[in-house]
């Protein structure tokens, strides 16, 4: 992630590997300073501090910006390189698209339910349009390729959120050649149980096939498990994401409040409903936990307030916070 502050002031954090998280900062123009961080225990907290520490800075003023290192052209060469001929320009084949890939942060964009129900329909993640308005307008989700996946270990205090869908697009503005059946594109969500997270959009993809060995590949990375092989309420294995039960759309959303005493901040004892986000949060978990068949591993859940920077812990077999 690259931001500016004012055009003056740049940050920039890259999680470089598992445990490395490497943030540069400085005047614009400059070098700037280096700091690297490797005292993690595992991936989850650090990425729990790499998504800390640029909510921290977005909240400061800074917001994104074109990275000066990565826009740097690699010098060309053209040895051991073999001149295309005309043979090579006539033999039949599928022509791969350019694929491109965007990626952002969605703050102020909730998880979403991927609901199911008796018609399977799976909504565009409101994420997307954060990323490419037009194409969040305009496609559907592939009803296949679409997938929840959570990671939850109270042990580590991690809970955790993965979002894959393919979408199809089959009113494409790519340009005057336009090329048979619609366009393919991977969206994929993570972050923090009750936070925004980020966002990365990949694509367009030459065809079904090719954005299926993504997702594919993509969801193997997460669970440990082959995409067909995977099925629905499994068991995680250890150290990687379950694959969620679909939550039955035609069930009725509640209220959710909690029971407050000897608050330290001042508050009187007493009923306290919970902000709409982490309300619509914890509603979600329930449905996930009652449609798992009310599994232990679904029973403590976290979610993480974005507007008060505090965490919940929830017991939701015995409904207590």
């Amino acid at each position: 992630v690259y931001l500016e502050h004012s055009g003056t002031k740049f940050w920039r954090c890259i999680h470089t590997s598992a445990k490395k998280v490497t943030l540069s900062f400085g005047k614009c123009g400059s070098e700037g300073r280096t700091m690297v961080k490797t005292d993690f225990k595992n991936r989850g907290e650090a990425e729990t501090y790499f998504e800390k520490q640029v909510g921290t800075k977005r909240k400061a003023g800074y917001v994104d910006a074109s990275d000066p290192k990565s826009s740097k052209k690699k010098p060309s060469s053209t040895a051991g390189k073999r001149k295309k001929s005309e043979n090579d320009k006539n033999v039949a084949g599928p022509v791969a698209k350019k694929s491109n890939t965007k990626k952002a942060g969605l703050k102020g964009h909730a998880a979403p339910d991927m609901v199911g129900g008796k018609s399977d329909k799976v909504d565009v993640d409101t994420g997307v349009s954060q990323v490419n308005a037009a194409l969040a307008s305009r496609s559907k989700v592939h009803e296949t390729f679409n997938a929840r996946l959570a990671h939850v270990d109270v042990s580590k205090n991690s809970d955790r959120y993965y979002i894959l869908q393919v979408l199809v697009d089959e009113k494409k503005k790519s340009g005057k050649k336009k090329s048979p059946g619609p366009d393919h594109y991977l969206f994929t969500r993570w972050g923090r149980t009750g936070t925004s997270g980020q966002g990365k959009l990949d694509g367009p993809f030459a065809d079904e096939e090719e954005v299926g060995l993504k997702f594919a590949k993509q969801f193997q990375s997460k669970t440990g498990v082959q995409w067909k092989k995977a099925v629905r309420g499994a068991s995680p294995k250890a150290g990687k994401y379950e694959y969620l039960e679909r939550v039955d759309s035609t069930s009725k959303e509640g209220s959710w409040y909690y029971y407050l005493t000897n608050d330290p901040l001042g508050k009187c004892d007493g009923w306290y409903e919970y902000e709409s986000q982490n309300s619509a949060e914890v509603e979600e978990l329930y449905s996930d936990y009652y449609s798992a068949k009310k599994v232990s591993r679904l029973a403590l859940r976290q979610i993480h307030s974005e507007s008060s920077g505090f965490t919940y812990g929830v017991d939701l077999s015995n409904l207590t916070q």
